[in-house]
């Protein structure tokens, strides 16, 4: 039996302590049972309520939830999944560590994995993963809540260097962890980082191939290449049961395309938008060009969209025209808003994205080293990423992405790519920083690289003072109010200004003062390198010294966004008692309205924003909720029926809107609605309509129970029209997510049931006494089914054929790479035995 060389496994097992060690320090208040308040985890929460109730009752999750926006497919909430291979793999890499310390810990892990592949020295792998797992980013999603985002985005460099080690011919091992990193990239459905990832993979791929074709390693280029393939295919597969439902709903999902409803005026009286995400709507949060200097300066746009505070200069203006009488209060609080520190082109952010003063001279470093054969792919990777990260600001380029690039025009935030160069300035600065310290190059020739790399570096520097002495340090909204204020209200136009300038006074403290960190911390990472090259620092010190600098630097940066402050007791993180500690009035009419023993109704919240909250879905069924990818149909509802402040009442009476909680004098008070059509009834006229906008202004209409609207496609779906009977009737006997059943009396006559539930065809199967019947499009969101004669049950039940089928797919996948994953780790062990 061999022995264990604990020597050659040492630098990895205190790697692997540290990392530990920085990530639980860094996250202690959770040693203490804290948890972090995360608002868009608590918003999760509260759409995902409904399937944790139905998971509790009955053992398992539903495919269907119907307390958010009338409801809607749990595929991307919560729901049975079984791609259980691929979850724990990521556990297991992340030493089963609870949240949030698993996060870091795994991005370190995947990282240093990827330093090895690379023949990183340990220690410098050890700065590269504390520098990518800690850039700004990354606590930044993580205290507000974006956890499968971090997930995907920590497993990007293991997939990485799984696929370095196939093209560098370890055909086992390669192949085998790729199948392995891609099923657990993948199995947490975040798209838009997998799709960034890709990208990656391609500029590497093709920098492989133009290398092999050089080489004339042709036989490799396919060994190598059918591997990858084959391994991401089947690792992707593993997750099949999310993405043969995502793939599904996506048709039916905002982001799969709207119907045509260009004829149809707004509820804000503006034109219809066009298929697919909007480029707008897509390009909203778009990175602003000079914003980029954020990642050597992080304050350079003052960085996060927070208040100045009471000791700012802003504070200070404004308090002082409000009591010398030169603003009323009215005017005092409008221009109170615009106290954040934040000045960009971004509607507003958590904060910047800030990859670190000694990475950034790093990165500069490796892309100087000759030796270095990953350094063009991946500046063209970075340089790719900036222009689509800057969206609308580069709007000719970026816009021709969006209509040809394939799957582009699904995602919407265009900073969030700055995930790429997270990654490959980490990567490359490590590889530049093994060459400079490990290279076998004199010292003469070390020190023009380390020179021209600090001169680089500074030469950002300069920059980011030009565009300091040069900024207008006013956000694009305070430049239009006040041109606003000075045509229409000239008598207050001078305190607004000074109140302004002192706001940009404030933001030009904040940019300065991380200018001169920046400086400082590039600056001594220079003069490290410096004394190393020049014999007068030893290589140990010169590591040490980098490795606490640079950890430091960024440790301290994410400090600023997620910290001690951010955590608080466990149960204040769950929806009901978030909303319980938070806002009692309304805990309280949620609760007196959940005791209705009405089986089916939903309820209106107007006292916050009602299409942008789930918390009302933690309680009830919701008409409106949270969720970045609704149904179309439904927005298209929103839009042009329920938005503006002024909802179409006949159109919330058919969606069963029993309550309304609106604002009242001593909080929030409850209406009831007397007019809500209930769960089902019979129509008793169908009127057809040529399409979609044809449809969807029927829901004008005065009454739109007795009348109903149905596109001129399913009419073959009504066998017979309806003969209404005052002795007709339907009635609601059981309601669950994935099935629901009514009793039915059609008085010997065909009717046309109406059922006050949401409209999707990709699943929902209908059957009057046993027998399938066809579920029909009504009055544009709801479902109609055409009752035969005599019928006296019907059943609705959830049954898509892409869960079945996704289900199946990943059982037999994940198996298949389980043991390839073990046969591919044995087959390397066995053949460095064999060489030994």
């Amino acid at each position: 039996m061999a022995k264990i060389d604990f020597k050659k496994w040492l630098p990895h097992l205190l790697a692997i302590g540290i990392f530990l060690v920085v990530t639980l320090l860094y996250c202690k208040p959770a040693l203490e049972g804290k948890a972090v308040a995360q608002h868009d985890l608590t918003q999760w929460k509260g759409m995902a309520q409904d399937a944790f109730n139905y998971r509790d009752a009955n053992g398992v999750f539903p495919l269907w939830t119907n307390s958010l926006f009338g409801g809607m497919p749990t595929y991307n909430i919560a729901f049975p999944s079984n791609a259980y291979v691929p979850a724990h793999i990521i556990k297991a890499m992340s030493l089963y560590l609870p949240e949030p310390f698993s996060y870091f810990f795994l991005a370190c892990v995947c990282f240093y994995f990827l330093s090895q592949v690379l023949r990183i020295n340990p220690w410098i792998g050890i700065l590269g993963s504390i520098g990518f797992a800690f850039c700004s980013y990354d606590p930044i999603i993580i205290a507000v809540g974006h956890h499968t985002k971090m997930i995907t985005m920590a497993l990007m460099p293991a997939l990485l260097g799984a696929l370095i080690l196939l093209y560098n011919k370890k055909y086992w091992a390669g192949g085998a962890l790729t199948a392995a990193f891609t099923a657990a990239l993948i199995v947490n459905n975040h798209l838009q980082i997998i799709f960034y990832m890709m990208i990656v993979v391609l500029f590497m791929t093709l920098a492989y191939v133009i290398r092999w074709i050089k080489a004339g390693e042709y036989k490799h280029m396919f060994i190598a290449g059918s591997i990858a393939l084959a391994a991401a295919g089947l690792g992707a597969l593993t997750s099949s049961v999310n993405l043969f439902t995502t793939y599904d709903y996506s048709k039916e999902s905002m982001r799969g395309g709207k119907a045509n409803l260009l004829p149809v005026a707004k509820a804000d009286g503006k034109a219809a938008a066009s298929s697919g995400l909007d480029a707008e709507y897509a390009f909203r949060w778009s990175y602003g060009k000079p914003e980029t200097l954020s990642l050597l300066v992080p304050n350079v746009n003052g960085g996060a969209s927070e208040s100045l505070g009471e000791e700012s200069k802003f504070y200070e203006a404004l308090m002082g025209a409000f009591q010398s009488g030169q603003l009323d209060q009215q005017t005092a609080q409008q221009l109170s808003r615009f106290g954040t520190a934040y000045w960009g082109d971004q509607p507003f952010t958590s904060g910047p994205v800030y990859l670190g003063a000694i990475i950034c001279l790093l990165f500069a470093l490796g892309m100087l080293i000759k030796s270095n054969e990953h350094r063009w792919w991946a500046l063209a990777a970075v340089v790719l990423s900036i222009l689509m990260a800057w969206g609308s600001n580069f709007e000719g380029f970026n816009t021709f992405l969006f209509n040809y690039l394939p799957m582009y025009n699904k995602f919407r935030a265009p900073a969030m790519i700055l995930v790429v160069p997270q990654l490959l300035f980490a990567m490359i600065g490590m590889i530049g920083l093994q060459a400079i310290l490990f290279g076998t190059e004199d010292a003469a020739a070390k020190w023009k690289t380390v020179r021209m790399a600090g001169i680089f570096t500074g030469g950002v520097l300069v920059v980011a003072l030009l565009y300091y002495f040069t900024a207008s340090f006013r956000s694009g909204t305070e430049q239009e109010m006040m041109s606003t204020i000075t045509k229409s209200a000239p008598q207050i136009a001078e305190p607004a200004k000074a109140i302004i300038n002192a706001a940009g006074e404030d933001r030009k403290e904040l940019f300065m003062n991380d200018f001169l960190r920046s400086l400082a911390f590039a600056g001594a990472g220079f003069l490290l390198l410096f004394a190393f090259v020049k014999n007068k620092l030893n290589l140990h010190i010169a590591m040490a010294g980098l490795l606490l600098l640079s950890s430091f630097d960024l440790l301290a940066i994410g400090r600023r966004y997620l910290n001690d402050a951010n955590f608080e007791e466990a149960d204040n993180t769950e929806a009901m008692q978030f909303v319980a500690s938070s806002n009692p009035a309304l805990n309280q009419v949620l609760t007196q309205i959940k005791q209705d023993p009405d089986p089916h109704f939903r309820v209106f919240n107007v006292t916050g924003d009602v299409f942008n909250d789930a918390l009302t879905s933690a309680f009830v069924r919701s008409i409106g909720g949270y969720h970045p990818a609704k149904l179309s149909i439904y927005q298209d509802l929103i839009e042009y029926q329920l938005s503006n402040g002024n909802p179409n009442m006949q159109v919330l009476s058919m969606l069963d809107t029993k309550y309304f909680i609106v604002p009242g004098q001593q909080g929030p008070e409850v209406q009831q609605n007397p007019y809500a059509f209930g769960a089902a009834w019979m129509a008793k006229h169908i009127d057809f309509v040529k399409d979609a906008a044809a449809e969807m202004n029927a829901l004008k209409g005065s009454n739109l129970k007795d009348s109903v609207a149905v596109q001129d496609t399913f009419k073959t779906q009504i066998a017979a029209l309806p003969q209404w009977d005052s002795a007709a009737s339907i009635k609601l006997q059981q309601y669950r997510n994935n099935d629901i059943s009514y009793a039915v009396n059609t008085a010997g006559k065909p009717q046309f049931a109406v059922l006050s539930e949401i409209y999707y065809s990709r699943g929902w199967n209908a059957y009057a006494d046993g027998k399938q019947v066809p579920i029909v499009k009504t009055n544009y969101v709801l479902r109609g089914v055409a009752l035969p004669a005599g019928s006296q049950k019907l059943e609705l039940k959830f049954e898509p054929e892409s869960y079945t089928m996704g289900a199946a797919t990943t059982t037999i996948t994940s198996a298949v790479v389980l043991l390839l994953l073990l046969l591919g780790l044995y087959m390397q062990y066995f053949r460095k035995r064999s060489e030994s």
